[in-house]
């Protein structure tokens, strides 16, 4: 399950702790007003959610046994929290994390030449934070290619290390009385340039 890109949240969500800006996160946890998202991003979205549940739906009908996992909330930080799509009972009866991803061709090729981590560190770590989460340590990453229909899928192992370098990354903007330092000063700087906190964060 992924959150609406324009959905108020109460917790620092485990798809929002990879960015890696602090000010955002912090932001977004403290709701400060945002820049609205276009009615062709909330499209994009809802389309990619859509073909999501589909790679679920074609998993079930693989005979792969697949099951709907409530909220996440780490049990220590209980402002820290996330919502995984599906898990997959193995045939040794573990549990494996399915997370379910959409690209276009060219961000699609670099995900299978790279990996996830190298491809794109925020989901990496949404994937740990998962991990850590639900004490469910393998994951399959499934990317659905938005342009040829191809899938490619990898087997994410837990790092305990990073899940916890995670969780102190959450406590630090929970307690953050101010804004945190950006990312950028230049409010051009690609990242900021799409942020939705833009206007805010470089005010003045």
């Amino acid at each position: 399950i992924n959150v609406a890109p324009d959905e108020v949240r109460n917790y620092i969500g485990a798809s929002q702790i990879g960015s890696e800006c602090y000010r955002k996160i912090w932001y977004e946890y403290n709701k400060y007003p945002a820049t609205p998202i276009t009615h062709k991003i909330l499209r994009t979205f809802e389309l990619g959610k859509a073909l999501e549940s589909k790679v679920i739906e074609w998993m079930k009908e693989a005979g792969l046994i697949i099951r709907e996992w409530g909220p996440l909330i780490d049990s220590e930080l209980l402002y820290f929290q996330g919502n995984i799509d599906a898990v997959y009972l193995t045939d040794d009866d573990n549990q494996a994390i399915i997370e379910i991803k959409t690209a276009k061709s060219a961000s699609f090729n670099q995900f299978v030449t790279h990996g996830l981590q190298k491809w794109q560190p925020k989901y990496y770590d949404q994937v740990q934070a998962y991990k850590g989460m639900s004490h469910i340590h393998e994951t399959y990453f499934i990317v659905f290619n938005k342009d040829n229909s191809e899938l490619h899928d990898e087997f994410i192992e837990f790092d305990e290390d990073r899940f916890q370098e995670l969780r102190e990354k959450a406590r630090l903007i929970h307690d953050a009385k101010t804004e945190p330092p950006r990312v950028s000063n230049n409010p051009m700087w690609y990242v900021c340039k799409l942020c939705k906190f833009n206007k805010i964060c470089h005010r003045g």
